[in-house]
């Protein structure tokens, strides 16, 4: 095991479980790696439900705000409704810049890990009936597929997002890896290991969304 897991976790035996497809994926550029990072986290991690969320509570804001001063220009509890969607819609905003401060951190992060490695990189990933299988430089394990909380594909990076802290899934995961994160395999438009995702996703309705 690396430096990234303190004890093995073994979600099933892979001697045992029904093989869908083994990929090795080796990664040439390091330049090219590192000039897409920040653009593939970004697209990644857009917060789409509270971008949303604020531009309806501003447009009812405004909506209310000019039924208020042309019909109710003395209704109290029709103020203190403007007051509180607008003090919602300040706390989104502020979610909002919260959420990217993490995004830089998690590209910082990732940067960081690439420089450090031996290029060029190879990594071998084996995709199971019941998990994958991940020997790679950032981690490695056997996963259940309950394990994620999906697989995020586009044309140039595979991220497969965890269960969170906080829930049971994930702080089981915690206790197993201490310093797990959303993993990233970025591929640069590999059409073979979307294939396998395809396949995947086939039989796993709902694991692999594709961006």
């Amino acid at each position: 095991m690396n430096g990234a897991v303190n004890q093995p976790y073994i979600a099933f035996d892979p001697e045992e479980a029904e093989f869908l497809c083994d990929y090795d994926v080796k990664l040439e550029s390091k330049k090219i790696i590192l000039s897409n990072i920040h653009n593939i986290v970004l697209r990644f991690h857009i917060p789409k439900k509270r971008i949303l969320t604020f531009i309806a509570l501003i447009a009812s804001w405004v909506l209310l705000t000019v039924l208020y001063l042309n019909y109710n220009p003395t209704d109290k509890l029709f103020f203190n409704l403007l007051l509180v969607m607008l003090l919602g819609a300040i706390m989104i905003v502020f979610s909002i810049l919260q959420h990217y401060i993490a995004v830089s951190f998690e590209i910082r992060r990732l940067k960081k890990l690439y420089n450090s490695l031996k290029w060029p990189v190879t990594s071998y990933y084996a995709f199971f009936e019941e998990g994958i299988l991940v020997k790679s430089y950032d981690i490695e394990g056997i996963f259940y597929w309950d394990d994620f909380k999906n697989i995020i594909a586009s044309s140039n990076v595979i991220t497969f997002q965890f269960y969170p802290k906080g829930t049971p899934k994930g702080d089981l995961l915690k206790n197993h890896y201490p310093k797990l994160r959303p993993f990233y395999l970025i591929i640069d438009d590999d059409k073979k290991i979307q294939s396998i995702l395809a396949k995947v996703n086939h039989q796993h309705d709902d694991l692999v969304e594709f961006k």
